[in-house]
C-alpha cells in the first residue's frame, strides 16, 4: 500500500511539468511480516440462524483511528455487551477483523476458513464502517 497526502499531489501538479516530461519518484519502503488476528464472539441463545455484525480493527495511516474504524469496532462491542443477557430468536456472531486496510485480509481469511455449511446459516450480516 502506498499513500501520500493531497498536498503532495497538488505540489506535483503545480510544478510546471509539461505533458510528455518524466517525473522521478523515489520510495523509501520496508517490507516486513506481521501477524494480524480476527476476534470472534457468539451469543448462542435461539433456535434461529446466525446473524452477524462486524467491523475492522485497523485504520488507514493518515486518518484518525477513532473514526476509521474505532467507531465501528466500539459499536460492535457495545452491541455485544447490550445483547449478552437477552434471549434472542437468532444466534448472533460478532467479528472484529484485522488487516482490512491492507486488502480485506481479515474478513477474507474468515470466509476462506469457514465451511459453506456454516455460511448457509447466515441470512443477514451487518458491517459497521465509518464513511
Amino acid at each position: 500500500m502506498f499513500h501520500k497526502d493531497y498536498s503532495h499531489g497538488t505540489n506535483v501538479k503545480s510544478s510546471n511539468v509539461s505533458e510528455g516530461e518524466s517525473l522521478t519518484l523515489t520510495i523509501d519502503a520496508s517490507i516486513f511480516e506481521a501477524v494480524s488476528k480476527n476476534l470472534l464472539a457468539e451469543i448462542v441463545s435461539g433456535d434461529g440462524p446466525f446473524v452477524m455484525a462486524g467491523a475492522h480493527l485497523d485504520s488507514v495511516e493518515p486518518g484518525p483511528g477513532i473514526n476509521d474504524n474505532g467507531s465501528g469496532s466500539s459499536s460492535v462491542l457495545e452491541l455485544a455487551v447490550n445483547m449478552a443477557d437477552m434471549h434472542l430468536e437468532n444466534n448472533v456472531r460478532f467479528a472484529l477483523w484485522g488487516a482490512e486496510e491492507l486488502g480485506l485480509l481479515g474478513s477474507e481469511f474468515y470466509i476462506m476458513d469457514t465451511s459453506q455449511t456454516e455460511f448457509d446459516g447466515f441470512p443477514k450480516a451487518i458491517q459497521y464502517s465509518y464513511r
